[in-house]
């Protein structure tokens, strides 16, 4: 069983939300904050493995409580959960270390999903972001090739495997299309997120797709 903090600053998203989850086994909801400060204090008295925050709330809004969490013993994976339906927004919270990126507009399905793959180290975007995501980066990979194989040694085929991770692939697919077993692509991807400097699959993601 995993536990999750739920933290917005609208009283009817903390009743509503904890229900999505009622139904799913693994998933704990522990707790509601109001917002960022009350969130950290409440992960610095008990260790949570995820936090699912609104971005704009007072007294510490979620881009202030997701740079706060690097500093806890072991940090929990945060899911950013947002009404602003922009690009820019959802890449630059991925680069920060978001693990994923959920609109309050999702589907109680796509929310939990999103929840779900970020707590198994995969990228918690729904489907609709997923696709946003790869439209956005599409057109630049040949340029970013060149330059982070210049700039950090990218290969050939950890190229390949930045290309399935930006599909939203998950290990074992990606193990699967290049002949490789799935504790083999955990390494390189491992390698992967070493070279970037980052910590996780969605940082990963949003550093290699605006790679500078």
């Amino acid at each position: 069983m995993r536990s999750l903090l739920i933290v917005d600053d609208e009283e009817v998203i903390r009743q509503s939300l904890p229900a999505y989850f009622e139904k799913v086994d693994e998933i704990d909801v522990v707790g509601t904050a109001a917002n960022g400060a009350e969130a950290l204090r409440y992960l610095r008295a008990q260790r949570c493995d995820a936090v699912l925050s609104d971005i704009r709330m007072p007294d510490m809004n979620g881009v202030e409580l997701l740079e706060a969490l690097r500093d806890l013993p072991q940090p929990p994976v945060f899911i950013a959960m947002t009404g602003l339906d922009f690009d820019d927004v959802m890449m630059d919270l991925l680069a920060r270390g978001a693990a994923g990126f959920v609109g309050k507009t999702e589907s109680a399905a796509d929310v939990v999903a999103a929840v779900t793959d970020a707590l198994g180290g995969g990228t918690g975007l729904s489907p609709r972001r997923v696709s946003r995501l790869v439209e956005i980066t599409l057109g630049k990979r040949q340029l970013l090739r060149r330059r982070r194989s210049i700039a950090i040694g990218v290969t050939e085929e950890e190229e390949a495997i930045l290309d399935l991770l930006l599909e939203g692939s998950t290990n074992a697919t990606i193990a699967e299309h290049l002949h490789y077993a799935e504790s083999t692509i955990k390494r390189k991807v491992s390698v992967l997120l070493r070279k970037f400097g980052v910590v996780n699959r969605a940082e990963l993601i949003a550093k290699s797709a605006f790679f500078r």
